[in-house]
C-alpha cells in the first residue's frame, strides 16, 4: 500500500467516525470480487458500534459479497451482538427446518 493510499484510508477512517449515520443503498447492485468484499468487511467493522447504518439489499444472505464465512462476519457486524439482545439473523445453513 502506497503512503497516498494509506493517507486516504486514515482520512475516511476519521470521516466515518465523525458520522452519525451512514447508508449503504443497494448492496450487491455492481459485482463484487473477493477482496472488494473485504473492503466492505472493513469498512462496516469500522462503524460496528460506533456509527449506525443503514444497508438496503434485494440480495438473499446466501448471494452476499464474497463467501459465507465473510457474509456471515458482515451480518454479525449489522445486527445486534449477544451484548446488546438476542440476534435473530440466520443464515441458509443455519436455517431452521
Amino acid at each position: 500500500m502506497s503512503d497516498l493510499d494509506r493517507y486516504r484510508n486514515m482520512r475516511l477512517e476519521s470521516n466515518i467516525r465523525k458520522r452519525d449515520l451512514i447508508i449503504v443503498d443497494e448492496l450487491g447492485y455492481l459485482p463484487m470480487d473477493t477482496r472488494g468484499a473485504e473492503h466492505l468487511f472493513g469498512f462496516f467493522s469500522q462503524c460496528y458500534e460506533q456509527v449506525s447504518l443503514i444497508v438496503t439489499t434485494n440480495l438473499p444472505f446466501a448471494e452476499w459479497p464474497g463467501d459465507a464465512r465473510l457474509a456471515g462476519a458482515v451480518i454479525d457486524r449489522l445486527t445486534p451482538g449477544p451484548h446488546r439482545g438476542d440476534c435473530q439473523r440466520k443464515l441458509p445453513a443455519q436455517a431452521e427446518p
